[in-house]
């Protein structure tokens, strides 16, 4: 089955829009879970390219730790902006902590 199938559904019945209330719940506290690690780790990452930064003086040492951490960090709400800017708002899963 591929996913042309499953995003318009099998004889006219839409498949992903018939995911029951608790399995939706479910996967928002696992969201939520990862949001949270997510932050953590990105935030660590952040942490480690200044501290790359203060020890070798260059600036190319730890940009990019930097950089890899604000997204780690920031990923679910970039995510959830592109989706809502492209018109899938509904899609948009609010993580439960």
């Amino acid at each position: 089955m591929n996913i042309l199938t499953l995003w318009s559904g099998l004889l006219g019945v839409p498949l992903l829009a018939q995911v029951p209330p608790a399995v939706r719940t479910g996967f928002a506290t696992v969201l939520g879970l990862l949001c949270i690690l997510s932050f953590i780790r990105g935030c660590m990452l952040i942490w480690d390219g200044v501290e790359r930064m203060k020890k070798s003086g260059d600036a190319s040492e730890g940009k990019m730790g930097i950089f890899g951490g604000a997204l780690l960090a920031g990923g679910p709400v970039i995510i959830g902006a592109l989706f809502f800017i492209f018109g899938l708002g509904d899609a948009v899963l609010d993580p439960i902590f």
